[in-house]
């Protein structure tokens, strides 16, 4: 299969739904920090898991969502170390 060509529009449309979902967790979970760098893994671990069953089950809609909060989680862990948040 050949490889298609990433435009503008697509990156755009990305980081609109990345700030969406960024959203959403904050309304569903609040801003606290991750407390440890080991559940900021344990979160990122789940969502890989999740993306591996979507893949299994050949979902490409539940996989885009996979990804993007396998990406929330990872930024809450960046926001996480940067306001001190976590015990190591």
């Amino acid at each position: 299969m050949p490889r298609n060509e990433i435009d503008e529009s697509a990156i755009l449309d990305c980081f609109k739904k990345i700030e969406a979902k960024l959203i959403q967790r904050f309304e569903e979970k609040g801003t606290k920090s991750f407390t440890s760098s080991h559940e900021a893994m344990g979160v990122i671990d789940e969502e890989v898991d999740e993306a591996k069953l979507a893949v299994h089950d050949n979902d490409h809609k539940q996989l885009e969502e996979e990804f993007l909060d396998i990406i929330i989680a990872a930024m809450v862990g960046v926001m996480s170390i940067d306001v001190k948040g976590m015990d190591w």
